[in-house]
């Protein structure tokens, strides 16, 4: 029974490889360590994009919910106009270094907070003369 010690193990890694020498073993390592980074790359890039469609959508459940209710009174006016700032600002900077994850969720964000906006300002009486 052949006992591996550290050498051994190289060695017989070496001859396994068909690379016969300790920097063709460097070569192999190398390679196998970008690919599994182009395999993290790709779950990182697909965690990216779910992450950022989930972010695109999720205001739409409180415009449907105002819609549905006839009142957004519970939604500070401040919060939506901090919102479409913030949300333009991700957007534009998106646009600037060219990155459609990052303009898609927020340019939905900016419509969806002009949506629930309106619905706020016509459901709060502002958009109806009042009634004497």
């Amino acid at each position: 029974m052949a006992i591996f010690t550290r050498f051994n193990f190289l060695n017989y890694f070496i001859y396994r490889c068909k690379c016969y020498s300790y920097d063709g073993l460097i070569i192999i390592i190398f390679k196998y360590i970008l690919y599994i980074k182009n395999i993290m790359d790709t779950y990182i890039f697909y965690i990216g994009m779910i992450s950022s469609l989930l972010l695109a959508i999720t205001p739409y459940a409180q415009v449907f919910s105002s819609l549905r209710l006839k009142s957004a009174k519970d939604i500070s006016i401040f919060f939506i106009i901090l919102q479409i700032i913030a949300s333009s600002g991700f957007t534009l900077y998106g646009s600037l270094i060219n990155e459609i994850w990052i303009i898609i969720p927020n340019a939905s964000l900016v419509f969806a907070n002009i949506l629930i906006g309106t619905i706020k300002y016509y459901y709060e009486g502002y958009a109806r003369p009042a009634i004497s």
